[in-house]
């Protein structure tokens, strides 16, 4: 199984130094980290938690190679609901409730 978070690929503290990556390169390594994996048969499925129209073209990579997409998103407020088409485009998706975030939390 393969973990791949934006909170551990975006910001590490150490007792000596801080410091964050912006977003634009989040964004880029985890679509390349999801492709990648992909392409060698790492994965088979991929849970999404976001709603950024910019996964859109890693979904679609992942996809050619049978990967199956489940996207967590929000549903109100209007802000936190995930682009049509990112949402068009996944296989599945599952409305993330305060529910959802508790159990996750609590693992």
């Amino acid at each position: 199984r393969f973990y791949i978070t934006t909170s551990k690929t975006a910001e590490s503290t150490t007792r000596s130094s801080r410091w964050k990556w912006p977003r634009p390169t989040r964004c880029f390594a985890l679509t390349t980290t999801m492709a990648l994996l992909a392409a060698k048969g790492k994965i088979t499925n991929l849970a999404l938690f976001s709603g950024d129209s910019d996964f859109v073209p890693a979904i679609e990579a992942v996809k050619r190679e049978s990967v199956l997409v489940t996207l967590w998103h929000g549903s109100t407020p209007k802000a936190t609901q995930p682009s049509r088409e990112l949402f068009e485009i996944c296989d599945e998706r599952k409305a993330l409730s305060r529910e959802v975030v508790d159990r996750i939390v609590r693992r």
